[in-house]
């Protein structure tokens, strides 16, 4: 069992505060290593739940917290460069060209589907809601106080708003932390299933509590523009005279699938309630 910090250059995170989490976790971990067998991964949790698994660093959690904010605990990663994962996703392909993004970006991270932003607060509507499944992100004393931030808005907007997700304050303290460069990844690399997604090209990572092994066996078998639906699969546009007969034949067989035998969505719940 590793548990002393380093200081190594690009790695993978996960933040988890007890064994239910910490279980689901390590299926993301597993799914990762097949993806990309020579990553570099830490958990970061209760000291009690740390386990003898040499290649995994284990960094202990700062402090007990109530709600998502303990992903804010990712800012204690032992990499300059991390790619933050929530526990609940699956790899299918090497997430390493992310690290790129640090070269010229603070951090980098997905729009959220729902594009939540219907609530109160200093950001003005344009400034879209990201998603914190996945966080890409830097080492830098301006990451330590914007994480430092987060945190503070997160409890203060629970408090005031009643607002107990860890997003809508995320996407404040970044209103208030323009100084910060963040892109935005495509669904390629972040796709969340939970209500539905376009995407073209191979995607590399699901995030949600849907049936994720499943989707993963039909979501990359076409490439080009295509959409995920919850209860549907994946849906592909017609693609011109040469497949039409294919195209009718695979949206009439799902149409009548779908009228005659409602799809039953297999979604997981949260091991534990979140707050």
């Amino acid at each position: 069992m590793n548990s002393v910090a380093s200081n190594i250059e690009e790695g993978y995170v996960y933040v988890v505060n007890n064994k239910a989490y910490l279980s689901e976790a390590l299926a993301s971990y597993a799914s990762l290593k097949r993806a990309m067998p020579a990553a570099r991964v830490a958990i970061i949790t209760h000291p009690d739940l740390f386990l003898c698994i040499d290649e995994i660093i284990w960094v202990p959690l700062a402090s007990s917290y109530d709600g998502p904010i303990i992903k804010v605990e990712m800012a204690r990663s032992p990499f300059k460069r991390t790619i933050f994962l929530d526990s609940d996703t699956l790899i299918l392909g090497s997430l390493d060209s992310l690290f790129e993004l640090m070269e010229g970006f603070d951090l980098a991270l997905a729009q959220e589907p729902t594009r939540g932003w219907d609530y109160e607060t200093s950001a003005p509507g344009p400034f879209v809601e990201l998603n914190t499944g996945v966080v890409v992100f830097r080492k830098s004393p301006q990451m330590e106080a914007f994480f430092a931030d987060w945190k503070n808005r997160y409890y203060l907007m629970r408090e005031q708003k009643n607002l107990k997700n860890d997003q809508p304050s995320f996407r404040e303290t970044l209103w208030f932390h323009r100084n910060l460069r963040h892109a935005t990844l495509t669904t390629e690399f972040h796709l969340i299933t939970g209500k539905g997604a376009s995407t073209a090209w191979h995607v590399k990572l699901l995030h949600g509590r849907d049936d994720l092994p499943g989707i993963a066996a039909t979501i990359n078998q076409d490439l080009g523009p295509r959409t995920y639906n919850p209860g549907w699969g994946v849906v592909m546009p017609p693609r011109g005279r040469k497949y039409w007969i294919k195209d009718y034949l695979r949206l009439t067989v799902r149409f009548w699938r779908g009228l005659l035998r409602p799809a039953t969505l297999r979604v997981r719940p949260n091991p534990v309630r979140w707050w």
